[in-house]
């Protein structure tokens, strides 16, 4: 089975990185805060603070989230949710290090792999509407093969999609923040 993942908005807090920050220390040409391109990061990375702030739909300041994701394609990787993921990852994209406010570490996840490149995107079931926005998008599960986690640029890189295998260690593990969906498309969950 292919997910598709969403922030638990209503439970938890959102995160962003602040635009200064990043221009000052990976450089102007950075764009990681504002561009869902799958582009590598790691070689001009140096950590950076992370910011959590409460969604529209939440009524109060909600914890922050063990794991998360942003609409660029990243990943929001805690301390405990980086040691259960790791080995599942490491070949499937970057880990970038961050830092709260109050120093806690943790992680960007900027998975590089996209379906495009494993020849998994379905074009017969993949539609789009007259005004050329995805409607819905089906993958080829034989040829994404054990790949746990990656992208498409049917979407402009915006979702971060997953296998059951991925699934599972958020579940084993008990990681809060996200939601999965077996429904592809980029409608937000309710």
């Amino acid at each position: 089975m292919i997910y598709r993942i969403h922030p638990e908005v209503k439970q938890f807090q959102r995160f962003t990185l602040d635009a200064d920050e990043v221009e000052d220390k990976l450089g102007e040409d950075c764009l990681i805060y504002m561009d869902s391109q799958p582009t590598q990061y790691k070689q001009l990375w140096q950590p950076i603070h992370i910011e959590f702030y409460r969604s529209v739909s939440s009524k109060t300041d909600n914890p922050v989230p063990d794991i998360s994701c942003d609409q660029l394609g990243k990943l929001y990787l805690s301390q405990k949710a980086y040691n259960q993921l790791f080995t599942l990852l490491q070949d499937h994209g970057e880990f970038l290090p961050v830092e709260h406010e109050d120093g806690t570490k943790a992680y960007l996840f900027n998975p590089l792999v996209l379906a495009e490149d494993l020849q998994a995107i379905d074009q017969e079931k993949t539609c789009f509407n007259e005004w050329d926005e995805l409607e819905k998008i089906a993958f080829i599960q034989a040829a994404l093969k054990e790949t746990p986690i990656f992208r498409t640029e049917v979407d402009c890189f915006q979702g971060i999609y997953c296998q059951e295998s991925f699934k599972q260690v958020i579940e084993n593990n008990e990681l809060r923040g996200i939601l999965f969906s077996t429904d592809l498309s980029n409608r937000p969950l309710e």
